[in-house]
């Protein structure tokens, strides 16, 4: 993309983000997808965050580490990894007239200090000649999911939801994600505070397939502990 076609398009995508933004009372922002860097935010997102479009550089990227939650940014960085590709491949082999949107439910850092749950909703608005998603609208709407729904692609011409796996580093079918019966039992058992020794003699399987079910339900929920897999089955109703 030469100079010229890198920096007319973005005033009218400020001047709409700005319009957007003031119309729907909600945060927004402009993202360049190929660095992973916000190039603009509305002063929805300013009064949210405390960061304005002088703070933006030299560092742009920098932005992330300051509003995502710490323990959510590396899952954040996997999935958008595979976002990026997903729209690229979409877009070069369909007509970039397609309404797709990314969902990240996540946790954002005010000005305040307090983590706030949003659902970023990502939409690809402007493309290269050869079909690559340069730049989206990010929308901030308070959300909140957990497990696999933390990460999906909606594409509304045919209503197709997928959703970003950690086990297979992809965006899958619902049902590739959805618990196995073995895997329900153990997040039973731990919530009734049974240890690893335990589980596995009362469900009559090795010590080795609980640690590898365990991991399973781990990348699955998009968690590192059996604590916050637990809270999400109760929160889901599995348990």
């Amino acid at each position: 993309m030469n100079q010229q076609h890198s920096f007319s398009p973005l005033i009218e995508y400020k001047r709409v983000c700005d319009l957007f933004s003031e119309v729907l009372s909600a945060e927004m922002n402009i993202l360049n997808l190929s660095k992973f860097e916000i190039l603009y935010v509305s002063q929805n997102f300013t009064r949210l965050t405390g960061i304005t479009n002088a703070d933006l550089t030299p560092n742009p990227r920098k932005i992330f580490t300051q509003i995502l939650h710490p323990k959510e940014l590396p899952i954040v960085l996997q999935a958008y990894t595979k976002t990026i590709r997903f729209y690229t491949k979409l877009y070069q082999g369909e007509s970039k007239k397609l309404y797709v949107d990314a969902n990240y439910y996540v946790k954002i850092r005010s000005q305040a200090g307090v983590y706030k749950d949003f659902c970023l909703l990502i939409h690809p608005v402007y493309f290269s000649e050869a079909g690559y998603p340069i730049l989206s609208y990010v929308l901030f709407l308070p959300g909140i999911k957990y497990g696999f729904e933390k990460f999906s692609i909606s594409v509304r011409s045919n209503d197709k939801r997928l959703y970003y796996s950690a086990l297979s580093d992809k965006y899958v079918q619902r049902k590739n994600l959805e618990l196995k019966d073995v895997e329900i039992e153990i997040l039973k058992s731990t919530a009734k505070g049974y240890g690893e020794n335990k589980i596995a003699k009362s469900l009559d399987i090795k010590l080795d397939l609980v640690r590898y079910y365990k991991k399973s339900i781990y990348k699955k929920y998009h968690v590192t502990t059996m604590a916050e897999a637990v809270f999400i089955a109760l929160q889901d109703g599995i348990i």
